[in-house]
């Protein structure tokens, strides 16, 4: 599914991709100005202009931190038709930051204001919102993390610079910091949890077994960072701690699971069952139809081929 829903005629619009090339230079989305000069574009890189002027392509950009500066998270009167009816998507948001707090990604937003786009969707609400694109979820599941276990999500947060966007509507508004908490309910109430994942897991560690080993082998010519994992460091960091892992994956997930449950007094859902449906197969006859070669063998389409590489680099970035 694409933004548009395939809509070939949708103009595209504002995106822009946000880093932080160091500690104290972030894309925290803090206001410094009406000008785009006063923001880095190392920072706040435009990968589409959208509609803006070619000059000053952070203009729709600029005018959603001067909003989030000018938020008052205890006074702002409908705190959630302030952001979700007009500025954010904000339910898409919530659950990117969210996962953020339940993977441990430390070099995202809510704990280094990095690794993130925004896009402009025209066509949300009556004259458009932002919706939050999360990239590079690499330091995750304890990899790199500074602690060996998962706070609280109310410390899990660098204020040095402020993350507005989650001190202001997570934790300091009570409307939002309800949705919020509603999300890791119903995420970790019905996914997040071991019951949810460690099948998915397994089977991932089965698929890419003779990959890794493949991958390992092979003599490496180039620069970069040998950080000398071995195949029985993949094997076995699903159970135990493993290198610079601060707890193994499988132990992540139970110890962040239990966490929320048990701050948020909940009762996590029993087995695997799915949430809501799943959605229907496509009925469109040119996709329902097997495609083969001359000799009948099936074959994939070239979007059918893209798919099947995005789906198994994400796999193997999990590990």
């Amino acid at each position: 599914q694409t933004v548009y829903q395939g809509d070939p005629t949708a103009a595209v619009g504002s995106l822009v991709q946000m880093n932080a090339p160091t500690v104290t230079n972030q894309a925290d989305l803090i206001y410094k100005g009406p000008t785009n000069a006063s923001y880095d574009p190392a920072v706040y890189a435009v990968a589409s202009v959208g509609n803006n002027p070619v000059d000053q392509p952070l203009n729709q950009l600029i005018a959603f931190m001067a909003d989030l500066q000018a938020f008052d998270p205890v006074a702002t009167p409908d705190p959630v038709g302030y952001w979700n009816n007009t500025r954010l998507d904000l339910d898409g948001f919530l659950r990117n930051m969210a996962l953020e707090y339940l993977a441990g990604a430390f070099d995202n937003y809510w704990m280094s204001a990095s690794n993130y786009f925004m896009y402009f969707n025209s066509k949300l609400g009556s004259s458009g919102k932002w919706q939050w694109i999360p990239t590079d979820f690499d330091g995750t599941f304890g990899d790199g993390f500074p602690v060996s276990k998962l706070p609280s999500y109310q410390t899990f947060y660098n204020f040095m610079p402020d993350h507005p966007l989650v001190s202001k509507l997570i934790i300091k508004n009570k409307e939002i910091n309800a949705l919020f908490e509603q999300t890791l309910k119903d995420i970790v109430g019905w996914s997040f949890k071991p019951e949810g994942l460690f099948p998915r897991i397994t089977a991932y560690n089965q698929m890419l077994a003779e990959d890794y080993k493949w991958d390992i082998a092979i003599a490496r010519t180039g620069p970069g960072v040998n950080n000398n994992y071995t195949f029985d460091d993949f094997n076995n960091n699903l159970d135990n701690v493993t290198k610079d892992m601060s707890t193994s994956l499988k132990g992540w997930i139970t110890d962040a699971s239990t966490l929320v449950a048990t701050q948020l007094s909940f009762t996590i859902q029993a087995g695997a069952a799915d949430r809501v449906a799943p959605p229907p197969k496509p009925t469109h006859k040119k996709d329902d139809e097997p495609q083969g070669d001359k000799n009948g063998a099936a074959v994939l389409s070239g979007a059918g081929f893209l798919t099947a590489l995005a789906v198994s680099a994400s796999l193997i970035s999990l590990f």
